[in-house]
């Protein structure tokens, strides 16, 4: 998959073999400001831990042939209380509680020195409007989340965050307990929450 923006190129693509990928991200560290975590020595190392069924990706953000950013995303199907469903989509970590247990920080895609900013900026704009294969983008421990904030694209995917998290709170409540206790209302339920869900994707493509 492929966007383009007037000077940047975005890709998503399967994600290469260690092998292939460790010259690419190590040349690309060469020329970065990188955190631990965005480096090669903890990238690499967790990628080699990784089992076979998780399918990450790569993303590369291109100008001119040059390499000005890398992520691994992986995409992860999210269930919450078997009621609410979602498609996440998680950077640098898998999205799984047992996988994820050393937490990732200053995190963030690896950007060439000076193009933090328009990199991560087109990253997103790609993610946003040419790959709808997602409903969640978690970006965790982020060490520049000023970046990602200054986006006006962010803004509807805050909304509909918004939503779910205050959906996934009532589902705490002793209240909805009850209604899932009932299998009229549960299924009255599930197909009212499809709905606004799907209400606010159609909003989000207009």
């Amino acid at each position: 998959m492929t966007a383009h923006s007037e000077i940047l190129r975005v890709t998503l693509t399967a994600l290469p073999a260690i092998a292939e990928l460790e010259p690419l991200w190590l040349a690309l560290e060469s020329r970065a400001d990188a955190s631990f975590f965005q480096s090669w020595l903890w990238i690499g190392t967790w990628l080699e831990c990784l089992p076979t069924y998780v399918a990450a990706t790569l993303l590369r953000v291109e100008r001119a042939g040059s390499v000005l950013g890398l992520g691994i995303l992986v995409p992860r199907s999210l269930s919450r209380h078997k009621v609410l469903h979602s498609r996440g989509l998680f950077l640098n970590c898998t999205g799984d509680p047992h996988l994820d247990e050393i937490t990732i920080e200053y995190n963030g895609l690896l950007c060439a020195r000076g193009e933090d900013s328009a990199a991560t900026k087109a990253a997103i704009e790609y993610l946003l409007l040419e790959n709808p294969e997602w409903d969640e983008l978690y970006l965790e421990g982020l060490h520049r989340p000023d970046i990602v904030d200054s986006l006006p694209l962010l803004a509807g995917m805050k909304e509909k965050q918004s939503l779910i998290n205050r959906l996934e709170q009532l589902m705490q409540e002793g209240a909805f307990k009850k209604i899932m206790a009932d299998k009229t209302k549960k299924a009255s339920l599930v197909e009212f929450l499809n709905s606004v869900i799907a209400d606010i994707e159609a909003t989000e493509k207009e």
